[in-house]
């Protein structure tokens, strides 16, 4: 219990934690990458294509001076290994009108704008993004950018109480692989976890790489069973969980081993028969506990490892998910195909859309 009420007093520190995000994705509970894909609108007809993300989709509720939108490949099967591709697009972000959500979208694709805010971000032309991974964790990157034009930026309160708008006009496209793609209402509730930086995390004695885990299926608010992972592969030794509200990058002196994060909190144990550490908590199911985030790293004693006799797992930064909050998926897709420039009408609607990331 005492493990639990001190994790939950970092969450409860809420605003200095989420000041450190530097970028914001949506939805934030399709970070776990358990959902579908989607081609559209980078590999297929040309086409106008719209996505509405309401706010509390955001990782972030800091305002951000967006100057760029990127993507990732799903992490389906069929998205590895995938040879690169281009398309010809137009980019417009803007506010939605008051009214207009995910729920209560506009048959017209200016309808879904507000007036004064919408922005081309991105005038016409021809992108060209990369080979999809080879690995897991290479799907995981959001490296399918779209870096808005020189001096051209769109800013974005994550506390509006407006939904996001962004148009998508296809124009051309060669080859394109799937897309991370949000679509399973059974997820719209979790949290969220992402890599903390580029560490990967270094050897234990037996010349393994540790790792962490965060299960973001159980990271939401009202969640009995919170937990955190450390994978020592090691039986019986100790380690610690470490929670911190900045990111950092140092070196532990005679390791090639790093810290990740400040040390805000840390909660020691020892690893179980399979060398796992598993730090479960409860979330109380508080409102106010939605999209708070925090980082982690796992540090464990391995004295046969190194001079010192410690080894780290890479970082993550995660958020807390909305759980029974969330009543949708709080996001939709809207398209035309045909002439992008000509179409006023939104054609077809799906309850599901594209992740993505706004960058600074």
């Amino acid at each position: 219990m005492r493990k639990a009420v001190s994790l939950l007093a970092v969450a409860l520190t809420g605003s200095s934690l989420a000041a450190q995000l530097v970028s914001t994705y949506s939805p934030s509970y399709a970070l776990g990458q358990v959902n579908s894909n989607n081609v559209w609108p980078y590999a297929t007809a040309p086409m106008r294509y719209m996505q509405i993300h309401d706010t509390w989709t955001f990782t972030s509720t800091k305002t951000l001076l967006a100057r760029g939108l990127a993507y990732r490949p799903t992490l389906q099967s069929f998205g590895f290994n995938r040879p690169a591709a281009s398309t010809e697009v137009m980019l417009r972000i803007g506010v939605a009108p008051n009214g207009v959500t995910s729920q209560t979208p506009a048959t017209t694709f200016d309808g879904n704008f507000d007036a004064a805010s919408v922005k081309t971000v991105f005038t016409r032309k021809v992108v060209n993004y990369p080979n999809s991974g080879t690995t897991l964790d290479e799907l995981k990157i959001f490296d399918i950018s779209f870096p808005f034009d020189s001096a051209t930026f769109f800013l974005w309160s994550g506390t509006s109480a407006n939904s996001l708008t962004i148009e998508t006009r296809c124009y051309t496209s060669q080859g394109g692989y799937p897309f991370d793609f949000a679509s399973d209402l059974s997820v719209r509730g979790n949290g969220y976890s992402v890599e903390n930086g580029a560490y990967a995390g270094c050897n234990n004695n037996a010349n393994k790489v540790v790792e962490h885990e965060v299960p973001t299926n159980k990271l939401f608010v009202g969640s009995s069973n919170a937990t955190l992972i450390g994978r020592s592969f090691l039986p019986s030794i100790p380690g610690i969980l470490s929670i911190g509200a900045t990111a950092i990058n140092a070196t532990i002196p005679g390791t090639s081993c790093n810290l990740v994060n400040d040390p805000l909190l840390l909660i020691p144990g020892l690893t179980d028969a399979a060398g796992d550490l598993n730090i479960v908590f409860p979330l109380p199911n508080d409102p106010n506990l939605h999209r708070v985030s925090f980082y982690s790293q796992v540090v464990f004693v391995d004295v046969a490892a190194n001079g010192p006799g410690v080894i780290t797992t890479r970082g993550f930064e995660n958020g807390i998910g909305a759980g029974a909050i969330a009543q949708n998926l709080g996001i939709i897709r809207m398209r035309t195909t045909g002439d992008p420039d000509a179409a006023t009408t939104i054609a077809n609607t799906y309850a599901n859309g594209l992740v993505i990331k706004l960058n600074p």
